[in-house]
């Protein structure tokens, strides 16, 4: 086969890759105790299709290729703020050996090449958009639609308990509901989960806030979803997660009334049709699936109002700010070895919080250089608007797919200011990629694909939910 030839296959294998890392995203850790699930974790095919990149990237002529990674300015300057971020960490670790006698555990070790790992998926990702138009609907359906898989699992448990018991017994998946009052799906913790459904929220609420011109039967279905999805993010009882939900519902709010326009009359059915769900869901949530025998609506109640657990938080907080003026170069990736906090209710707290993990890992340098990648993410997701409302609004499935990847990405960020850094997670490196390699102008008479032939059958799951839980309610 022509080396061309040969180009061509491994970049299509890569995109594949690609596509099947970030459906996959929604397991973590990987699912393999059962025999009926194919052993998958999702940087096993991001770390593949690296290599694959590697391999077709080398096959190609010096030189060639760089217009896909540098063809924009944003791109540019966020490869340069990138690199300063990894600069400032690795200058910060080395300084820590002599300063602090700091030498590689497993917790930095890990640390230092999951950050790696991640700004690599972050190039590759971008790369493979900026060489196929085509691939960014693929990759956000791949997002988005995944997300419907905790759903759906936290939905069974709630329409029957003695389904989480089939779950981990028969199919043995990893327990869903953490210590038995805390949705985390079939990710590691329950904060973790939050990601997912938070990026999903932001996908189907701008479908329906979409729907609010197709007729009143896709509102009803796609609000139904997003208040699904609101369940699990209650049921998490992620605090964090709650505040980065209403900065979404937000941001949602005001991109609707420029790019659909809107109103916010309109605005306020959808969100009281998803507050509706939510509410009604939320009280269906069974108790005692493991540990825990107090349901979770009380757990989530105390939590909210426990002065002592915030007084905690606030006190990392305190700690971590202390020690910002003797250390401002940061002191690296093995920081956790000195510089930990104990409080009443756990000991070696790191440090909670997107800016002072950044501060700790690379001291002024990684803190600025990661508010310059969000700055420049954010002037590319303005010019992207921008050409949405001369185009006409959101007119297809891609348009859609970009407001919700710049909605989730920023929720994101919001959320990782209470919980750590968000370069630490793989789904940052996927939706930011998607934020600045924007999407592709199509050709006079490319084909499109119209938000409502995938708008429909959304909201029949929709309405899936709704008969489910009035089951639940009648039995």
């Amino acid at each position: 086969m022509p080396s061309a030839g040969i180009a061509i296959v491994l970049r299509r294998v890569t995109e594949a890759l690609i596509l099947v890392g970030t459906a996959s995203l929604v397991y973590w850790p990987p699912i393999h105790r059962g025999p009926m699930i194919v052993p998958l974790r999702a940087e096993l095919p991001f770390a593949i299709a690296l290599v694959l990149a590697v391999i077709e990237m080398s096959s190609r002529p010096r030189g060639s290729g760089r217009e896909a990674l540098f063809g924009e300015a944003e791109a540019r300057w966020t490869w340069i703020a990138l690199g300063v971020l990894l600069g400032a960490c690795l200058l910060a670790t080395g300084l820590s050996w002599f300063r602090y006698h700091l030498r590689f555990d497993a917790i930095g070790q890990d640390t230092m090449l999951k950050l790696i790992f991640n700004l690599l998926i972050f190039a590759l990702v971008y790369r493979a958009l900026r060489t196929n138009a085509g691939l960014f609907q693929k990759l956000a359906l791949a997002l988005f639609l995944s997300t419907l898989v905790p759903l759906g699992l936290g939905l069974l448990v709630i329409i029957d308990p003695h389904t989480h018991a089939f779950l981990t017994g028969t199919l043995r998946l990893p327990s869903i509901v953490s210590g038995g009052a805390r949705f985390q799906g079939l990710t590691s913790n329950p904060v973790m989960g939050t990601f997912d459904s938070l990026t999903g929220i932001a996908f189907f609420y701008v479908l329906a806030l979409w729907g609010l011109g197709a007729g009143a039967w896709r509102v009803v279905g796609v609000a139904s979803v997003v208040g699904g999805m609101g369940i699990l993010v209650l049921w998490s009882q992620a605090r964090s997660a709650l505040i980065a939900l209403l900065c979404l519902i937000a941001m949602a709010g005001i991109a609707g009334i420029r790019l659909l326009g809107r109103g916010l009359g309109q605005q306020i059915l959808v969100i009281a049709l998803v507050a509706l769900v939510i509410f009604f869901g939320w009280r269906l949530v069974p108790t005692g699936l493991g540990m825990a025998e107090t349901s979770p609506q009380i757990l989530l109640e105390r939590r909210l109002v426990k002065e002592e657990d915030v007084g905690s938080r606030l006190a990392i907080y305190r700690y971590y700010m202390h020690l910002i003026p003797s250390n401002p170069l940061g002191v690296g990736f093995n920081y956790t070895q000195e510089f930990v906090v104990d409080t009443p209710f756990q000991k070696g707290v790191a440090s909670h919080s997107s800016f002072f993990e950044l501060w700790m890992f690379g001291g002024f340098g990684a803190v600025f250089a990661a508010a310059a990648v969000l700055v420049f993410a954010c002037a590319r997701v303005m010019r992207e608007l921008r050409a949405m409302v001369q185009r006409g609004g959101l007119v297809e499935v891609a348009d859609v797919s970009y407001l919700a990847a710049a909605l989730a990405c920023f929720s994101y960020w919001i959320q990782t200011t209470l919980v750590g850094s968000p370069f630490d997670e793989t789904i940052n490196s996927v939706l930011l990629a998607m934020l600045l390699a924007g999407i592709a102008q199509r050709g006079v008479g490319e084909a499109r694909t119209p938000i409502h032939a995938l708008s429909g059958w959304i909201a029949g799951i929709g309405y899936l939910i709704l008969l489910g839980l009035g089951l639940r309610t009648v039995l």
